[in-house]
């Protein structure tokens, strides 16, 4: 693809079960896939697998993600079993972690020097965990409202969710404890998250459909939302 988006796409390989997460292995040409065929590596300029899974399983790993440095692969079992290995050894970083979860991950996040993550289930529970280690070190955002996305904010050790009331609040995961909490920026669950690369914006997504801008870690949105413009006066 010489000249952006157009051509013809490359098929890495074929196969017969769904695939549901994709990551690029940061400053790589490694993909990892997550999915009911288990978690399996593709290179990306050869277009094809990377050797044999690393692991199979009947049922599905829901999500993965790299280590900030790109030496190690964390990935979700359906049962919110934990798996981790080393790479490019494929060395298991730790034993499955289970009982951690009790339902499906949705998110597996890193902090920015790679020392952490964060894990998120359907239900809302979130763990933090250390790396490589793989020793859980406590839950994350417990309250009353239900947490449907989290990120860390960018050289920090401070996690933000984003609730099911269109709401962030901080997390900050050394003292345990929550340390802010946002104005309404969503009149729905905010579904994702992302900081530019710098760290100073923040983006959140809506079940109400509408993207919010964030300074961080300012308080209040920074735009109204691109789909819905909001009326004078609207308050959230």
């Amino acid at each position: 693809m010489e000249d952006g988006l157009s051509g013809q796409g490359a098929v890495l390989g074929k196969n017969g079960k769904a695939i549901m997460t994709v990551r690029f292995q940061p400053n790589g040409d490694t993909l990892a896939t997550s999915g009911e065929q288990g978690v399996r590596l593709w290179d990306a300029l050869r277009k094809g697998p990377l050797g044999v899974p690393l692991i199979e399983h009947d049922f599905a790993f829901n999500t993965l993600a790299f280590s900030p440095d790109g030496r190690g692969l964390i990935a979700a079992f359906a049962d919110g079993a934990i798996y981790g290995w080393r790479l490019p050894d494929r060395v298991p970083l730790f034993k499955p972690l289970s009982g951690v979860h009790s339902s499906h991950l949705l998110k597996i996040t890193f902090n920015a020097t790679g020392d952490r993550f964060a894990t998120l289930d359907t239900e809302g529970q979130s763990r933090i965990v250390s790396y490589p280690g793989g020793k859980v070190l406590g839950a994350a955002l417990q309250g009353d409202v239900r947490t449907r996305s989290v990120a860390f904010l960018a050289k920090s050790n401070t996690l933000v969710g984003g609730g099911a009331d269109g709401a962030l609040r901080l997390w900050d995961i050394e003292s345990k404890r929550q340390i802010e909490t946002s104005a309404r920026g969503h009149t729905q669950p905010i579904i994702d998250i992302r900081l530019t690369r710098n760290g100073a914006l923040m983006a959140t997504l809506g079940d109400d459909q509408h993207i919010r801008l964030w300074d961080v870690p300012g308080r209040h949105p920074l735009t109204v939302d691109f789909i819905n413009p909001a009326k004078p006066g609207d308050t959230y």
